[in-house]
């Protein structure tokens, strides 16, 4: 079920509630002053209502309604069903969203605009942005160079590495989009010949910037070192057009 917002305010009612820029279509949360979660929702423009795709439309209907005062708002429910390409993440009642972007990291970057304008819980969810993401960054970083520390002394014994793998895993968990740390986590994990376990790292690499030549180059060699030859050759492939197209811009500029 959905919920449908309609009147002439329904817009600027709705957007100063949600922890998103309203767009044609777009994530956002409904948060109450502490960052806790109301409603992790979809929102879509129709017609000039709202429609807004969420887990629990009774309840998220029961909060918004308290805000309507001299709004001409009208919330109903809707029998529309889910759009099956929304995927909306899971939380725990009165659970925090800062709490839940420290187990599902991105959260926060998939349904919250810190440049918007006010809406609940703004003021917890920038400090914790200002302060609380940059010292994550800072120790994921000081972890990653702690590891290529270790990585430059070790010997050939392949059980030298298992620190610096451990901290990179740390640094990981620190900043998820740490793209030095994948990148010599991967790196490793082949040094001891965990090819698989390097190719699943190079990949979320991947993911996290699909221009990555280091990422592309790297699976295809480990590609090939599985004897997964035809994979190889795809991942060598994007990398040379990737590079050539950087050549390109460099040209270009």
């Amino acid at each position: 079920m959905t919920l449908l917002v309609k009147g002439k305010d329904a817009e600027n009612f709705i957007s100063r509630q949600a922890s998103n820029s309203l767009k044609d279509s777009c994530y956002a949360a409904f948060l109450k002053p502490k960052g806790q979660i109301v409603s992790l929702c979809f929102i879509e423009k129709s017609n000039g209502d709202l429609e807004i795709t969420c887990q629990n439309p009774e309840l998220l209907k029961e909060h918004l309604e308290k805000f309507i005062i001299v709004d001409d708002v009208e919330i109903e429910i809707s029998d529309k069903e889910q759009n099956p390409k929304v995927q909306l993440e899971g939380f725990a009642e009165d659970q925090s969203i800062i709490k839940l972007e420290e187990k599902r990291p991105g959260v926060l970057e998939k349904y919250v605009d810190f440049t918007k304008g006010c809406f609940p819980g703004q003021e917890v969810l920038s400090k914790f942005k200002n302060i609380g993401l940059k010292k994550k960054e800072e120790r994921s970083k000081k972890f990653t160079d702690e590891a290529l520390e270790i990585f430059a002394q070790a010997k050939n014994n392949q059980e030298d590495l298992d620190p610096a793998i451990d901290l990179l895993k740390r640094a990981l968990k620190e900043n998820p989009r740490n793209e030095d740390a994948y990148e010599s986590l991967g790196v490793m994990l082949a040094k001891q010949e965990k090819f698989p376990a390097a190719i699943a790292i190079m990949q979320q690499l991947e993911m996290i910037n699909p221009k990555n030549q280091m990422a592309l180059m790297n699976l295809s060699i480990f590609y090939m070192k599985i004897g997964d030859k035809e994979t190889a050759e795809e991942y060598k492939a994007k990398g040379t057009v990737l590079k050539f197209q950087e050549a390109l811009k460099e040209t270009a500029t």
